[in-house]
């Protein structure tokens, strides 16, 4: 199942880049076609409402000459027949135009952020997590606890599927029970802790909020085929 988190996140971060490097180039294109052509005002001049979307037809004048019946490639709630839409035509060829494509940057951006943001903070949590465990294991306290159960994170799911977590106590000397929880685990580690067996918690010793239950030496045994 780790391998799993780990394709669904570089899947998202690779639909995220390829959508951005998308809008990079709808914008390179609509501003180069802005280079060589002229803003006009046309005219909307029919609509017919579809299933799937609307169809818009527009008509509009440049250079002394009339162009239309054109179909707009693009559709906004506030369009209505007889009322007017801004296009860009190319002075070289009248009959070409633009519209729409600063909508088509803003949706391309957003849902290009959206999965880059998804796939990329997979990753960054996931190196943040293994730094922090390091730092801890390095100058944290070292403590001896048992482990309690092994139940699945509900609150979490992937692929249909909801990762481990291994839940376990340690006594202090006066009797007070502290309660920790592993991180994700995406191999099923039933086997591997049962309740009553010893389990090494890294603790900060100034925060004991901030731990590290140490699950990864032994799962790091364990061989999904």
């Amino acid at each position: 199942m780790k391998k799993i988190l780990n394709i669904v996140a570089g899947l998202f971060l690779a639909v995220g880049v390829i959508l951005l490097i998308a809008t990079y180039v709808v914008h390179s294109n609509y501003e180069d076609f802005k280079s060589h052509a002229d803003l006009v005002d046309a005219e909307i001049v029919d609509m017919t409402a579809s299933q799937d979307n609307v169809r818009v037809l527009i008509a509009y004048e440049y250079d002394g000459k009339s162009y239309g019946p054109a179909m707009l490639n693009g559709y906004s709630s506030s369009m209505y027949v007889g009322g007017t839409v801004e296009i860009y035509v190319d002075r070289e060829n009248p009959s070409d135009f633009s519209w729409g494509s600063g909508i088509a940057q803003t949706i391309l951006l957003i849902l290009g952020l959206v999965f880059a943001g998804i796939g990329g903070g997979i990753f960054l949590v996931r190196a943040i997590s293994g730094s922090g465990a390091k730092r801890l294991v390095k100058e944290g306290d070292k403590l001896v606890g048992k482990v309690e159960n092994v139940s699945r994170n509900t609150a979490v799911e992937i692929n249909g599927e909801n990762p481990w977590v291994v839940v376990c106590t340690w006594t202090k000397s006066n009797g007070e029970i502290y309660r920790f929880k592993s991180k994700n685990i995406y191999t099923d580690p039933m086997d591997t802790f049962r309740p009553g067996d010893d389990i090494i918690i890294y603790v900060d010793r100034n925060n004991m909020k901030k731990y590290y239950v140490d699950v990864d030496q032994k799962m790091s045994m364990i061989h999904d085929m």
